[in-house]
């Protein structure tokens, strides 16, 4: 099993780097954000039904856009279907057709910038308002990663994890949180002042996998050649 912990003080202060969020954006008008052709096969979509307001995730489009009856759409696959194409060739999936205004694409923005202004709320009781307050129905809330430290529950969690390589997506967490048992090298535990020294610091990990393992393993139950990523906690933002 691979381990990625905050040790020494190598590339500075790399484990405080955050990843981008997800800006979902109508697959209409992406193309004018994009310099160039914009790629959409194999691009994560969300498909959005506009008589419920509501938001099917997990998506992968699985053609380009194409003529649909007096319109435009797209060919979308479930994302495990998505997966099992590429394991398997033989495998027959025949994509889902969705007109392009029901389909969203997300976009990455820097997650530095700061969170919108939110809706106004004085008209909802002080309990019931949300820091996540969806401003518009009409179309998918922003995914804002948030840090697995601040999360009840991660399991399956897509998830993305901060490393000296710079922050990585594309991976799902196996376990929930545990305590990591102490590794060999001593460190400085900076809690009890000089009483730390050479006590270890004791931290809580998660075990994650690259999503395409992560299908594999839901499909198929088959642990082979399963890269298993042991991480501090605070190295995991979810999505």
């Amino acid at each position: 099993m691979a381990h990625v912990e905050r040790t020494g003080a190598q590339d500075c202060d790399w484990w405080q780097k955050k990843p981008p969020v997800r800006l979902p954006v109508p697959l209409a008008q992406a193309a004018d954000l994009v310099t160039g052709e914009l790629t959409i096969p194999g691009s994560r979509v969300i498909i959005g039904d506009s008589t419920n307001d509501i938001w099917l995730y997990d998506q992968r489009a699985a053609t380009g856009i194409h003529p649909y009856q007096d319109g435009q759409a797209v060919g979308v696959l479930p994302e495990s279907d998505w997966f099992r194409v590429r394991r398997a060739p033989s495998y027959v999936a025949v994509p889902h057709t969705v007109p392009v205004d029901q389909v969203w694409i997300e976009f990455l923005a820097s997650s530095d910038d700061g969170e919108p202004i939110l809706p106004y709320q004085e008209d909802i009781a002080p309990e019931s308002r949300s820091q996540r307050l969806v401003p518009d129905i009409k179309s998918p809330p922003v995914r804002w990663p948030r840090l697995a430290t601040k999360v009840t529950s991660v399991l399956g969690a897509r998830c993305w994890i901060v490393s000296p390589d710079g922050v990585l997506p594309g991976f799902r967490a196996l376990t929930e949180p545990y305590r990591t048992k102490p590794g060999t090298v001593p460190r400085v535990n900076l809690r009890e002042g000089l009483d730390g020294l050479d006590k270890p610091v004791v931290t809580t990990s998660v075990t994650v996998t690259h999503e395409r393992d992560w299908y594999r393993w839901k499909d198929t139950g088959d642990t082979r050649d399963m890269m298993l990523i042991e991480i501090e906690t605070s190295l995991v933002w979810l999505e």
